[in-house]
Order: C-alpha cells, then structure tokens, then sequence
C-alpha cells in the first residue's frame, strides 16, 4: 500500500509536465511566478471590466483540463490500488469459505485437553509451592527415623552384651 501511494505522487509529479508543451514553454513557466497565471476568479472580475483574449481564455481552459487529467489519472491508480486490495480480501475470503469447518466433536475435545493442561500446570504450581516444605518435613522424619534405628542398635548391643554375660555365666547342667 505504501510502495502504491508512492508510486502515486511519483505520477502525480510526472503528471505536473504537460507532454503537449515543449522544453522551452515548460522552462517558461516554471520561471514565471505563480501570481502572473490568471486565475478564474480574475478572469470573472476581468470580464466585467474589459473583455478577455481569446488565447487567455485557451490557456486557462488548457490548465483546468491538465489538472483534470492528472486528478483522473490519480483517482484511476488509486481505484486500481484499491481493486487490487478488494480482490486479495475476496481471494482471502474465498479461501476461508472453502477451508473445512472443525467439528464439534473435535472442538469439545481440544477444550477438555485445554482444561486437563490447565489443571497439570496448577499441579505443578502447587507442588513447586509446596515442595520445600514436603522436603523440610521428609527431611525430618528420616532424621527421626535415623536416630530410632540408632537408639535401637544401642539396645540391641545392651542386649546382646547382656546375653553374652547371661550366656557365659549360667551353669551348663548335664544330664
């Protein structure tokens, strides 16, 4: 669209050179200051004063119809800039209407596989949130757990130091 509009005043300025006048007429006018074209409206208060040439009247006539022409030529680029657009949008359209419709079926499946992901990463939140503290309290009942299985070695060596001495020193009865 930009490249378009560019492309536009590009013309637009190209159209400002009218081919019908030649290098020295164009040099002639572009030197010439604005103010000493006649106008419309000078022409109309000149009318009621003194009456106006006919080559004044010509030339007059003869810039209208050049902005004219390059008024047409602009609105013709942009209208086929913008059927270009249109067309692209209706090919797009187009090939919308003949893209296959998802079915329902498929819809209400993805929307349930939609919730179970969001249900799994809430899971993952909530375990990441709480794992610390799973570690802290794990952490604790293994050190809990150590320190029974160690309070129970020492029983069992107390017992069987004591066995040993019960052992050794009750009398053996034969029979």
């Amino acid at each position: 669209m930009v490249e378009e509009l560019k492309e536009l005043e590009i013309d637009y300025y190209e159209l400002g050179k009218s081919p019908s006048l030649s290098e020295h007429e164009l040099e002639e006018e572009n030197v010439a200051p604005k103010d000493d074209k006649i106008k419309y409206e000078d022409l109309v208060k000149r009318k009621n004063d003194n009456p106006i040439s006919v080559r004044e009247r010509l030339n007059l006539l003869e810039r209208k119809t050049d902005d004219l022409e390059r008024s047409l030529v602009l609105v013709n680029k942009g209208l086929n800039g913008l059927r270009k657009i249109v067309n692209e949008k209706l090919e797009d359209l187009d090939h919308l209407k003949k893209t296959p419709k998802v079915p329902e079926e498929l819809k209400s499946e993805l929307m349930s596989l939609r919730s179970v992901v969001k249900n799994i990463s809430q899971v993952n939140e909530e375990i990441k949130q709480k794992t610390p503290n799973m570690l802290r309290k794990l952490e604790d009942k293994v050190n809990n757990f150590n320190e029974k299985i160690g309070h129970l070695d020492k029983k069992l060596e107390k017992l069987e130091e004591e066995t040993k001495e019960t052992y050794w020193s009750r009398p053996v009865v034969l029979e």
